[in-house]
């Protein structure tokens, strides 16, 4: 199974309904009796209702990155197991998370978006760069052989190898290569190959510092 790790907390609203009692008012000159008054207000009326129903779909509930995953498993429709990182690091802790799913019978994937307000999972919203940014995706899929497997995933039993060798803590070693324009540095933990890609005009030492934080996913 081919899987890469590189996942909105949702706002509560709550509803305030202030009611009053009614009152009742009997006029005997006229015999004409009336319910309320102009200031009366017993509960909510439909309009009140509908705009707060309003005010209250207008914004997407904020989620936990707990959450987010827990959603993004109820919409994957699929026969095999769906593996997923435990949470996924943002730029900024007033950021958000957020996913977009697709499946099959014998495959998944999903795109994670680090995005500024609450988007949520699957929304239209995720496809504007100005609201969403990819920042990992995590798929899966199933293969008749193990071969057809290591073939389609490309694992490289040889990764650790190399003169420019990287320390990610946890004594784990990663090792770079350029090449097209972009950097790679690769590691391998048991059955996982890592790689993390850079542009070559980019700071290197972000590729290491995602690298360090990725190791603990895997």
């Amino acid at each position: 199974m081919n899987a890469k790790f590189m996942i909105t907390p949702v706002v509560f609203s709550m509803l305030l309904l202030a009611s009053c009692g009614g009152s009742y008012s009997s006029n005997s000159s006229d015999s004409t009796n009336s319910y309320g008054s102009n200031n009366n207000s017993y509960g909510s009326t439909a309009n009140d209702s509908n705009k707060n129903d309003m005010r209250s779909d207008s914004k997407p509930m904020i989620l936990t990155q707990k959450d987010v995953l827990e959603t993004v498993k109820s919409k994957i429709n699929s026969d095999i197991v769906v593996m997923l990182p435990k949470d996924i690091p943002l730029s900024s802790d007033s950021h958000f998370l957020s996913a977009k799913t697709t499946d099959a019978p014998d495959a998944y994937q999903v795109i994670f978006y680090e995005t500024k307000n609450p988007i949520s999972v699957n929304s239209d919203d995720l496809k504007e760069a100005s609201k969403a940014t990819a920042i990992a995706t995590v798929s899966g899929k199933s293969y008749m052989t193990e071969q057809e497997a290591a073939d389609a995933t490309g694992h490289m039993d040889n990764v650790n190898t190399g003169m420019n060798g990287v320390d990610l803590g946890s004594n784990i070693t990663g090792y770079t290569d350029a090449g097209a324009g972009s950097t790679f540095l690769n590691w391998a933990e048991g059955r996982w190959s890592m790689s993390v890609r850079n542009t070559t005009s980019a700071d290197q030492q972000d590729s290491i510092d995602l690298a360090k934080k990725s190791g603990g996913y895997a």
